[in-house]
C-alpha cells in the first residue's frame, strides 16, 4: 500500500477558523545565536491545520479524538475529485460512482488552492457537506471522511452536518 500524507505544514501563516487561536511558531533557543540546541514553541487550538473533528466535537458526552482507533483513520481512501461544486449535496455524492466497499473517502475540492495562497485568512467561501450529503455518508456507513479546509460543513450547515 502507498501512505501518502495529505496534512498541511504547520506555519504561521495557517489560516484557523474565526475566533480561533492563531499559530504561533516561534524559535525560543538558537544554536546559531548560542544556544546548544535548537527549541521552538507551538501554540494553536486543536482545530488547527490538518485535524480530527472527533464525534466530541459537536455532540455531548461522544468520543474524544484520544479514544479513536487508529485504525479508522489509516488505510485505503477513495479519493473524489470534485473541482467545481459550491456545496457537497447528497446527490453528488451519490452520483459520483464511489465505490460501494468504500469506507474512507477523501474529497479535493477547490479549497485545496486556499493551502498555497500562504495566507492566514479564513475564507468563508470554502466547500463543504450539506446535512443531506453528511446523512449520505452515514448512511453507507463510510468511517472517515475528509475534506481539504477547516470544516467538513458547509457554512450554512455547520451544526446539523457536524451532528450527523
Amino acid at each position: 500500500m502507498k501512505i501518502i500524507d495529505v496534512s498541511v505544514s504547520v506555519a504561521n501563516s495557517l489560516p484557523v477558523w474565526e475566533g480561533d487561536p492563531p499559530v504561533v511558531l516561534e524559535r525560543v533557543l538558537s544554536m546559531d545565536e548560542g544556544a546548544d540546541y535548537n527549541l521552538s514553541r507551538l501554540s494553536c487550538g486543536v482545530h488547527t491545520g490538518t485535524h480530527v473533528d472527533a464525534p466530541l466535537h459537536f455532540v455531548p458526552g461522544a468520543t474524544s479524538v484520544d479514544r479513536l482507533p487508529l485504525k479508522m483513520l489509516i488505510g485505503p481512501a477513495y479519493v473524489l475529485y470534485l473541482p467545481r461544486v459550491k456545496k457537497v449535496t447528497r446527490e453528488i455524492l451519490a452520483t459520483a460512482g464511489i465505490p460501494p466497499r468504500t469506507r474512507r473517502l477523501l474529497l479535493r475540492t477547490r479549497n485545496s488552492t486556499f493551502w498555497r495562497q500562504k495566507t492566514a485568512t479564513f475564507r468563508r467561501d470554502y466547500v463543504g457537506l450539506d446535512d443531506d450529503a453528511a446523512q449520505w455518508v452515514v448512511a453507507r456507513r463510510l468511517q472517515l471522511i475528509g475534506v481539504d479546509y477547516l470544516s467538513v460543513a458547509a457554512p450554512d450547515a455547520l451544526v446539523p452536518a457536524h451532528q450527523t
